[in-house]
Order: structure tokens, then C-alpha cells, then sequence
């Protein structure tokens, strides 16, 4: 058991510091996929980790501040799959394209449901300096997309390749949460009676993967 008394060892070294965060991080992924947002808390964390509720306070000063941090490191996994799927297929058609990027974003639930709520949840409470810090290290996302399609499609006019980059993430975000509702509303969707407004010839378990596939294909499709 931990001892909530002993004294709170400062890091001293930049790679100390970098590794008790990651550990706070990966506290804070566990307890999210186990119950979302409403699970993460100092107090859990603290019992997941070697630190006590109040030695994280040194190294974040709001939950939201570690699930920001979680959505930067989520960020990076997807920049890196990215990287490799482009470089490992030299030309793709539309059709290939999407299927690419949709089984790459489809993978990457934890950062689509993060990035949904950055606006109206996240944010609020962190710190300017944690935002401006996660604003640097995100605009590779919009980088990698303006790079894959510019490679794919080169003859579209460079307006194209940066109007299709702008969009599909923000089509991603809006998407991904609507085809995966808590059990909560999904009770309260079939109370309502409202399934009609649901496509019946989609399921549920590939709904995401469908309709961001179509949408992919609509949005080159105007280019």
C-alpha cells in the first residue's frame, strides 16, 4: 500500500519528469476506457500510481489538464500510424484512399471522443500555457492530412488539398461520438421512439466506418 505521508520526491532531470507524467497519463487512459471522463480523478489516479493525490498537483493542477495530455500522446500515435500508412503505399485511388483513412481513424476512438470534447469541456480547465503547449504539437494533424492528400491527388488545385484537410477532421469528431452513444442514451433514444432518425441500413457496430468511408468519398469528389 501506498504511504500517503512519505515526502513527495521532486524530479530533477527533464526525462524524470517526462516519466512521471507518462505515468499519470497512463492512469488517466485506463480509468477513461473503463468509464470515461467521469472516472478520471485525482483521487483514482493516485491509487493506480506510485504518487498521492497530492503530489500530482505537482505536475497537473486539473484532471482536465491530464486528459489533455492524454489526447497530445493520442495525437502522436495517430500522426505515427499515418506516417507509415503513406509511406508504405506509394499511389492510391480515391476508393483506397478512403478505406485508408477510415480504418486508420476508426482505430483511433480514444482521440476522436477526446478532441470532441476539447471545446466545450476540456479547455475550461487548463491552464493557457498547457493549451498553447497542446496547439504547437497539433497542427501536424492538419500537416499529415494536407500531405497525404496532396500526395494522392496532386492535380487538385493546392485550395482543394487545404479545404479537405480543414474538414474531414472536424467530420471525424462530429461523427465518431454520434455512432458511439452510452447506453444511457441509447435507452433513451429507444424511449423516444427516435430510431427513425437513425440509417436502417446501417449497423451499428460499422455505422462510423461507413458513413466516414461516404463521407471521404464526397468530400474528394467535390474536389
Amino acid at each position: 500500500m501506498k504511504d500517503d505521508n512519505k515526502p513527495f520526491q521532486r524530479a530533477r532531470t527533464k526525462e524524470q519528469i517526462e516519466s512521471r507524467k507518462n505515468e499519470i497519463i497512463d492512469a488517466c487512459a485506463k480509468l477513461y476506457s473503463k468509464g470515461g471522463i467521469d472516472a478520471v480523478n485525482f483521487k483514482a489516479i493516485s491509487q493506480m500510481t506510485s504518487f498521492t493525490r497530492q503530489s500530482i498537483y505537482n505536475y497537473y493542477k486539473t484532471r482536465e489538464e491530464v486528459l489533455l495530455d492524454l489526447l497530445k500522446r493520442e495525437q502522436s500515435v495517430w500522426k505515427d500510424d499515418m506516417y507509415q500508412a503513406i509511406s508504405d503505399y506509394p499511389v492510391l485511388d480515391k476508393e483506397d484512399y478512403a478505406l485508408l483513412m477510415t480504418s486508420i481513424f476508426a482505430d483511433h476512438g480514444i482521440m476522436l471522443e477526446l478532441t470532441s470534447m476539447l471545446f466545450n469541456i476540456i479547455e475550461r480547465n487548463c491552464r493557457l500555457e498547457k493549451l498553447t503547449e497542446f496547439r504547437e504539437n497539433s497542427f501536424d494533424v492538419y500537416h499529415i492530412l494536407l500531405m497525404s492528400v496532396a500526395k494522392y491527388f496532386p492535380a487538385y488545385p493546392k485550395e482543394s488539398h487545404q479545404a479537405f484537410a480543414s474538414t474531414i477532421f472536424a467530420f471525424a469528431i462530429g461523427l465518431y461520438p454520434m455512432n458511439h452513444m452510452s447506453e444511457k442514451h441509447l435507452e433513451a433514444e429507444r424511449m423516444a421512439d427516435a430510431f427513425y432518425v437513425y440509417p436502417e441500413h446501417l449497423g451499428r457496430a460499422t455505422a462510423f466506418e461507413t458513413q466516414f468511408y461516404n463521407g471521404v468519398l464526397l468530400l474528394l469528389s467535390g474536389m
